[in-house]
């Protein structure tokens, strides 16, 4: 599937890559996923050598989580047409 990333929002502690999320566009709706450096079983996790690139926004939104609503207003607030 193409991803067409409309925005991310990257966490970083003691200068690694912590946390990736992105909105996408799905036909219309948006879409919000992450990525983490912490596992979980079923999803792709951030190696320790993870650095942003288009490819990681790219595998945040086809294999990460779906944002939980905590997660939408931290990084992402304000209205959108949300799909999920």
């Amino acid at each position: 599937m193409n991803y067409q990333i409309l925005e991310a929002h990257c966490v970083f502690e003691n200068d690694k890559l912590k946390e990736v999320a992105v909105l996408w566009d799905d036909k219309g709706s948006v879409r919000g996923t992450f990525l983490t450096n912490e596992y979980s079983l079923g999803y792709d996790v951030l190696g320790s050598g993870s650095e942003i690139s288009p490819q990681l926004l790219k595998r945040a939104a086809g294999r990460g989580r779906y944002l939980d609503d905590k997660r939408k207003k931290k990084y992402f607030p304000g209205k959108r047409n949300w799909s999920r």
